[in-house]
């Protein structure tokens, strides 16, 4: 703590207490620059604490999703129930700190839980008790108190091993449920029927629309006595096709007159499955004798229609199974006639539902801006996007779903033609006009529901104000202003206009309302300084105010005074910095990333390469299909016979497209924009303020600062108590120094993150770091006794990481698993058993009991190879090679008869549903999918007709008359195959009238095309990507898919471009750096810069070689994105020791438009930089600002040289060579010569704090000559601080950030000498410093002992006893 003491002047007070409070809360800067490191010295206190908050540094990672870390592995569950209650004991080992899940839930909570033998408390979250554990090994006892054995008991999911023992019997084969209940007892057995040789029987039906109708019936008989077979009088509808039947009783052939069925007692379900023409809209069922319950399932994409003959009822009300309660019901009486009632009517599509996210890049030059949109959403109809051609933003640029796109011409709009479903484009546009005052609309000829606006201004440039939209508070200029503003602004003036004249009222209002908003104090405080002023006028005027009124007004008016005088010293230096270097506004602003230059060559790499497999395979399609590439989903995992399938389209290769503008990367200064719910031609207008004029505003505001505060400072009659000196002194140290001692938060939030990101493993196999290497399975004989598996299986980790082992469908599977022979922790996480493992190859061994007849074993990573050995077991799973598909069934060999249903119905038609996807390229291309939708053993073939023109592709098909003939499929399994049409402008399709298939036409188009249709089908639905149609028989549809003309636009764009030059003794390096996007094939020439000569050429990380002497450089660009990499070398000139220096990035031409340019030069250790120039966003001499400080002080000190201690030549002298050691080293230096210089002229002692006074001085004193002797030091031995900033740079490395170029790259460079040259400069100013020194020592020791040196404490007078008597008389 400081104490001021109390004199007659304030001015000297002030500077002594701030001299002092510069010394405390400002420490010096270091002078020697510190090598760089990986974590820079600050940040290293930090890393554990940033290590801690990492999970991923402790917790093994899933093998599927690197994101998910597994932090808590359990240990087998050992459980011994009673009747009263029961133990449990499990270990956990725990990677990090967290909550352990207990067995129990919240009406069975554990008690008496015990950590390693310390009982613990044990808390409930989310229904089931938890401990908290911090990371080790514990063993984990716990109790139960029941009053009865419960039926279950909830566990944790994560627990996959359990030892359950009952009475001190082990129970095996208990249940466990989906939500983890283990049940402890069997479920109660069904009550069997006391009614003897009753069937009662009750019909539902449900009718579903589309073609073909579909009718299924349900039977629920309950069935009492004996054994028999009966006869049950169930109708059937004429003109159908009966497909499904599913009954647990035995069906005998023939159905036209009832069921007839051999019954036993208990309670049966029965479904059948008819279809009808969809054209019928009259349902007959001759002999119905019982009112039957319906419901209607409508296709409204079909057709409008409902269901007639029957009175609707409330479903809930009824006895239909609950998945049929959703449905419109009808009781339907025995006379009844069901028909449907068809309304003719095309239904409409659904409104398109999009929102539009919208940036806005200024150009760093304010002549343009860069647009990019992204619209999300959901279309229900394929349409057509675009922007006007005759409005001021054009898509340059549109990526569908992350991939380019051609953008083409369709009347006067330019854009592309939209799939329907989930809509994700991105759109990037130029505006080449002037950005302020421009009105700015939608441009896109829709309308959108809901529209984000940021726009995202360049260093120096601000936001006036907006029309059309609204800001926040403090994005605008205008929005900053509220009505209570004003009203104080207005007082501020009537003030000064009352105190000074007209002029200066006008004048005072205009300088607060400049500099209000930016200025540290609130604008009541100018209102504060202002109402003391005018008092201070008046007391003046009026002779008869009290002194100590006087008194206390003059100390609130020092007292404000002071507190903006110390609080515009940072905000000065702030604004002049800003002024010249509008880049530095910002310098707690993280410095904005390369992130292409950042990107791994690997990642364009493979992009690249997976776009050029999928144009060769676009170009020979037959030979995926030949190297065995066929889809898995085309048969189902059952089928073991013959399969029928084809390869699926391979992806179209990208045409000919545009590549637009670059995406631009930096940020700077982000306004979101509100503008409400707006139409497609609303328009916002944006008045901005460019760099020159905010510069010259920031120094209007430093001289409207300065002129305000002395204009308060002047003519004020100051009279002021020592014990009211020495008070405001005491308060101004307690209160205001502290305040401006507080630093920002270091380190800040961004420098934390990055520093987290750098100390996260990266691993380079992520998200591919599991593999299963070969394995084998032994099975025992499915006869043996006590039969039993063994599994074992190779592990390929890349990285520590949890493995998904294979397991059982039991619910409690009994098995054993080893882990490289030793066992291990199992961790259930989504339905998988996981174990950890550290990264190297492992030997996993599972074993096992097998479980009783069928079986499954599910692979989560099936295995590379199997060798299997399991005698007398059927096996499905396995593809023609013999690999593991995802699971394996198991079936013992003689029980395969078991499989065949008894009920199987020689009166099953075979049904199949046939969809035809149609695309167009330059040929029309089919593919056609058979599926077999309902169960049923049916055998034979069938026949499906061709399209008029139609040529079958596939091999293994027969054609015969314009029909394909196929076997009958069994369920679910899907026959394919692929076909082309004739290269015509429209195609026909026919729905024929039949039951044996049922059609649908799923077209796709890509964007290029533009689809039309015309035909009897009602509208089309979107399904994925496509529009679906569902006619009906007999229906025709006409479609056409025409290509569009493709926009003018590039074809070629370079995208975060990255120049490095490296200065050197005797040569220079250039290293460019660039993602080059081609919409082409094309040889791209590069021109050498001036004196360079090639040394390396890499493309997608691949060395090119390099051309002759004679040759150009030409670059090979395929369509895709390109990582190119370039290195020059230039020979060096000689360097003269006293010549300044300019170097500068030399011209590049890229010959394309590029975005997103950064450009290093890297300078030696032996220059001393004094300028920089180039982009707007780049590095500044910060210093500059406090040597235009430094001058403008000496000169102010030049007009009243006797008020001053040093000459005008001593002040700006020590000024310039202290300034770059720390500018608040000049603050502590000049202060302290006025307070000595003061300290001269004190004559008589100073009070009660004299002494406190002169050890101040001292103190101070000592501090100077500190200072003076580190600038010497510093100037002689360090290396010159000239305080660079700006977009991460420093001293050695110089970055700076450009938007945009048309092709020649803008250049940057900087000015230097050499550090010779500063060395000599320091050793003459050190010279001149020890000569003035000598004059400075004795006057500084004069001035200290000036009056008294020291004072010393009076001695009370003694007593001589001697008195003196006076005669009152």
């Amino acid at each position: 703590m400081h104490t001021c003491p109390s004199q007659k002047s304030p001015f000297p007070i002030f500077l002594f207490c701030l001299s002092l409070s510069m010394l405390v809360f400002f420490p010096l800067s270091g002078v020697q620059a510190r090598s760089p490191e990986n974590i820079p010295e600050a940040l290293k206190p930090w890393v554990p604490w940033v290590q801690k908050q990492d999970r991923a540094s402790f917790c093994p990672q899933t093998a599927g999703n690197p994101a998910e870390t597994l932090c808590i592995w359990p240990g087998p569950l050992s459980l011994k129930l009673e009747e009263k209650g029961g133990h449990f004991t499990i270990g956990w080992d725990v990677l990090f700190e967290g909550a352990v899940p207990l067995p129990g839930d919240a009406a069975e909570m554990p008690r008496r839980v015990m950590v390693n033998g310390r009982e613990q408390p044990v808390l409930l979250e989310k229904n089931r008790p938890v401990i908290y554990l911090e990371p080790g090994s514990h063993i984990i006892k716990g109790e139960f108190a029941w009053r009865t054995l419960p039926d279950t008991l909830a566990l944790p999911h994560e627990i996959s091993l359990i030892q359950v023992q009952k009475n001190q019997k082990t129970l095996h084969k208990l249940q466990r449920d989906a939500r983890g209940r283990l049940w402890l007892k069997a479920p109660p057995a069904a009550r069997e029927e006391t009614n003897q040789g009753q069937t009662e029987m009750r019909i539902f039906r449900k009718l579903k629309d589309g073609h073909p109708l579909e009718l299924e019936t349900l039977i629920q008989l309950a069935v009492s006595g004996s054994p028999r077979q009966e006869k049950l009088a169930v109708s059937m509808p004429e003109h159908a096709s009966l497909v499904s039947v599913d009954s647990p009783l035995p069906l005998k052939p023939g159905m036209k007159e009832g069921l007839i069925m051999d019954l036993r007692p208990g309670n049966f379900t029965i479904r059948l499955v008819h279809l009808i023409s969809g054209s019928d809209t009259k349902l007959r069922l001759p002999g119905r004798t019982e009112d039957e319950l319906w419901v209607f399932v409508p296709a409204p994409e079909l057709r409008a229609a409902e269901l007639m003959g029957g009175q609707s009822v409330d479903p809930r009300q009824t006895p239909l199974p609950d998945a049929w309660k959703h449905h419109a019901a009808y009781r339907m009486a025995a006379d009844a006639s069901p028909g449907l009632a068809i309304r003719e009517t095309r239904q409409q599509p659904a409104e398109d539902r999009i929102r539009l996210k919208r940036d806005i890049w200024l150009d760093f030059d304010g002549k343009g801006a860069t647009v990019r949109d992204q619209l999300t959403g959901t279309l229900n109809t394929r349409r057509y996007m675009g922007m006007d051609t005759k409005g001021p933003l054009l898509p340059g640029l549109i990526t569908l779903n992350e991939q380019d796109r051609m953008i083409t011409l369709q009347d006067s709009l330019q854009g592309i033609e939209l799939p329907p479903g989930p809509l994700s484009l991105t759109a990037l546009s130029r505006m080449d006009e002037k950005l302020s005052g421009t009105p700015l609309s939608g441009g896109w000829q829709h309308r959108h529901e809901q529209t984000d606006i940021t726009l995202h201004l360049p260093p120096g440039w601000h936001l006036a104000g907006i029309q059309g939209g609204k800001t926040a508070m403090d994005d605008s200029f205008t929005s900053r202003w509220t009505l209570l503003d004003l009203f104080f602004l207005v007082m501020l003036s009537g003030v000064a206009l009352r105190i000074w004249g007209m002029t200066w009222g006008i004048g005072f209002g205009l300088a607060i309302a400049l500099f209000h908003h930016s200025f540290p104090l609130p604008l009541f405080f100018w209102f504060g300084l202002a109402a003391t002023a005018a008092l201070g006028k008046y007391a003046l005027a009026r002779k008869n105010i009290p002194p100590a009124g006087l008194v206390i007004l003059s100390g609130i008016h020092v007292f404000l005074l002071l507190t903006a005088g110390l609080v515009a010293l940072p905000y000065a230096a702030d604004q002049i910095r800003t002024a010249i270097y509008p880049q530095l506004e910002r310098l707690d602003k993280a410095p904005s990333t390369r992130t292409g230059h950042q990107a791994p060559l690997r990642t364009l790499r493979s992009e690249t390469m997976t776009q050029e497999k999928a144009m060769v395979a676009d170009a020979l399609p037959n030979l995926a299909m030949e190297a065995g590439e066929a889809p898995m989903q085309a048969f189902s995992r059952q089928d073991t016979g013959k399969q029928y399938y084809a390869q699926e389209p391979a992806p179209k290769a990208p045409a000919v497209t545009q590549t637009g503008p670059g995406v631009p990367a930096w940020q700077w200064r982000s306004i979101p924009v509100h503008t409400g719910f707006s139409g497609s031609s609303h328009s916002l207008v944006f008045y901005l303020i460019p760099p020159l004029a905010a510069s010259l505003a920031a120094l209007l505001r430093v001289g409207f600062v300065l002129l305000v505060l002395g204009r308060l400072a002047a003519g004020f009659p100051y009279k002021i108590s020592s014990a009211g000196k020495s008070a405001a002194s005491l308060l101004f140290l307690l209160v205001f120094i502290p305040a401006t001692g507080v630093r920002a938060e270091f380190p800040p939030e961004w420098m934390l993150e990055d520093l987290k990101k750098r100390l996260q493993t990266e691993n380079l196999c992520d998200p591919h770091c599991a593999r299963s290497g070969p394995a084998s399975l032994v099975l025992d004989h499915p006869e043996a006794e006590n039969p039993g598996f063994v599994l074992e299986m190779e592990i390929h980790a890349g990285k520590k990481l949890a493995f998904p082992i294979p397991a059982t469908d039991e619910s409690l599977p009994s098995f054993e698993t080893l882990l490289n022979g030793e066992k291990t922790s199992l961790l259930l996480w989504q339905g998988k058993n996981h174990i950890a493992m550290e990264a190297g190859i492992h030997k996993l061994r599972i074993q096992g009991a097998l479980p009783e007849k069928r079986f499954r074993i599910h692979f989560p990573m099936p295995p590379d190879s199997l060798m299997l050995k399991a005698p007398d077991w059927n096996i499905e799973g396995l593809d023609a090679a013999g690999r593991v598909r995802g699971s394996l069934t198991f079936t013992p060999a003689h029980s395969r008869a078991e499989d065949i249903p008894e009920d199987a119905s020689p009166e099953l038609k075979a049904f199949v549903q046939v969809k035809r996807i149609i695309s167009r390229d330059r040929y029309w291309q089919v593919r056609t999918e058979v599926i077999r939708p309902y169960p049923g053993l049916v055998s034979g073939s069938m026949r499906i007709p061709l399209i008029s023109g139609e040529t079958v592709i596939s091999d293994g098909f027969t054609v015969r008359d314009g029909h394909v003939e196929i076997p009958i499929p069994r369920h679910r399994q899907r026959i394919v195959w692929e076909s082309r049409l004739p290269e015509e402008d429209s195609i026909k399709l026919f729905a024929a009238e039949t039951l044996l298939f049922s059609e649908t036409w799923e077209v796709h188009g890509d964007t290029d095309r533009h689809l039309s249709w015309s035909g009897t089908p009602a509208a089309p639905r979107p399904s994925g990507r496509g529009l679906v149609w569902t006619p009906l028989p007999g229906e025709s549809l006409i479609l056409s898919l025409t290509a569009m003309e493709p926009a003018p636009g590039p074809t070629r764009t370079a995208e975060n471009v990255f120049l490095k030059l490296e200065d050197g003794r005797e040569r220079r390096r250039l290293t460019l750096e660039a993602a080059i996007r081609s919409g082409k094939a094309f040889l791209h020439p590069v021109k050498n810069p001036e004196g360079a000569i090639i040394k390396e050429i890499r493309i997608n990380g691949e060395q090119q070689p390099l051309p002759g002497e004679k040759e150009g450089l030409l670059l090979p660009l395929t369509p895709g994105t390109h990582r190119i990499q370039l290195i020059w070398e230039m020979e060096e000139q000689k360097k003269n020791l006293w010549r300044p220096r300019i170097l500068s990035m030399p011209k590049m031409d890229m010959a394309m438009p590029t975005a997103n340019i950064t450009q290093e030069i890297h300078l030696e250790r032996n220059q001393w930089l004094l300028w920089t120039y180039g982009p707007l966003l780049g590095p500044g001499v910060r210093i500059w600002g406090w040597i235009f400080l430094v001058l403008t002080a000496t000169a102010l000190l030049s007009f009243r040289p006797e008020k001053s201690p040093l000459r005008t030549r001593d002040w700006l002298l020590l000024g310039l060579g202290i300034v770059s050691l720390s500018p608040f080293a000049v603050l502590i230096l000049g202060a302290g010569f006025f307070i000595f210089d003061w300290r001269s002229r004190q004559n008589v002692p100073m009070g009660s704090l004299h002494n406190l006074w002169q050890c101040g001085l001292g103190l101070l004193l000592v501090t100077m000559a500190l200072l003076l002797l580190e600038g010497v030091r510093n100037g002689l031995l360090g290396i010159p601080d000239m305080q660079i900033a700006g977009n991460g740079s420093h001293t050695g490395l110089l970055r700076w950030t450009a938007d945009r170029s048309d092709g020649l790259l803008p250049s940057a460079g900087v000015f230097t000498m050499p550090i010779f040259f500063w060395r000599v400069l320091m050793f003459a100013w050190a010279l001149w410093l020890a000569g003035r020194i000598l004059s400075w020592a004795p006057w500084a020791w004069q001035a200290l002992t000036t009056g008294e040196l020291w004072q010393k404490k009076a001695k009370p007078p003694t007593d001589t006893g001697l008195r003196l008597d006076i005669d009152r008389d």
